[in-house]
């Protein structure tokens, strides 16, 4: 994904390259281990020969994905055409279906409504300042955006043993290491970080 061309064009360079979907504006205890975290994190630079490469390991060459978005919303209707124009770089296709706006929220409440889509967008926001829930809600199974659903046993217990775990520091540490193995695996997509004033 081009996501520094989608932030200069679309958000008015107002933003940053993600590494995570627990922002820092979540680190509300340890933010050190965090910060160290997110900072070991690899670049989510866009790299079409590598992306290529997955694509033929994986033999999906040629295939086809739909991805739903509100069609009102210009932001979303440039990040879909983003998204098609990688898929057509790595020899994928990405269909766009368009909901209007009082349908989309279906697809965050309602599996079938979702049968058509393999992907959809959405503008995820950190009501925590703690990134263990915010990590939770989209990596643990049964949490409220885990759509997949997503399920790696060893990303469950650590985030479990966090959640044990009182001292600050050492929750924050484990964590980091869930985090690690779930961008690695990338249930979700982050695309920006807008900048908040």
């Amino acid at each position: 994904i081009d996501r520094q061309g989608y932030i200069d064009t679309v958000l008015a360079g107002a933003a940053q390259i993600p590494k995570s979907w627990a922002a820092p504006g979540t680190w509300g205890y340890a933010s050190d281990v965090f910060q160290a975290g997110y900072d070991a994190l690899p670049a989510l630079d866009q790299d079409l020969e590598a992306a290529k490469a997955l694509v033929a390991e994986s033999g999906a060459e040629g295939g086809t994905f739909t991805i739903g978005l509100i069609g009102e919303v210009p932001p979303l209707v440039a990040e879909g055409a983003m998204f098609q124009k990688a898929a057509e770089d790595i020899g994928l296709t990405a269909e766009i279906k368009t909901y209007p706006a009082d349908q989309y929220i279906s697809l965050f409440i309602d599996p079938a409504a979702r049968a058509d889509v393999d992907a959809w967008f959405t503008v995820a926001y950190g009501d925590f300042a703690d990134p263990g829930i915010v990590l939770g809600q989209g990596l643990l199974p049964g949490g409220s955006l885990n759509y997949l659903p997503y399920d790696d046993a060893e990303v469950t217990e650590l985030l479990g043993q966090a959640r044990a775990t009182a001292d600050d520091a050492a929750r924050a540490e484990l964590i980091v290491q869930a985090q690690a193995l779930a961008m690695a695996d990338m249930p979700m997509i982050p695309v920006a970080l807008p900048n908040n004033t």
